[in-house]
């Protein structure tokens, strides 16, 4: 489901072409509200095919929660001869 994703992501950017994602990241534990949550290594193993991964930093959304949940910011470059 990820991986088809990032290819369809690929499919819209120039060869080169960047893009920025923030992902719910896992590693505070489950929350019962929040966007998904992906371990860095589902992250990878998605986006790799179709793009070089040149940031994958541990952070968190902002928010007016007590703990705000935690987030992935993944920046990403499309890779040389990928296409739609």
């Amino acid at each position: 489901k990820q991986k088809k994703f990032s290819k369809k992501v690929a499919s819209h950017l120039k060869s080169g072409g960047l893009w920025l994602s923030i992902i719910g990241n896992p590693d505070s534990g489950p929350r019962a509200t929040g966007p998904p949550q992906h371990s860095a290594k589902k992250i990878i193993s998605a986006v790799e095919p179709f793009f070089e991964i040149l940031l994958l930093k541990s952070s968190h959304f902002d928010s007016d929660q007590p703990v705000p949940a935690r987030a992935w910011v993944c920046l990403m470059r499309k890779r040389a001869g990928i296409t739609g």
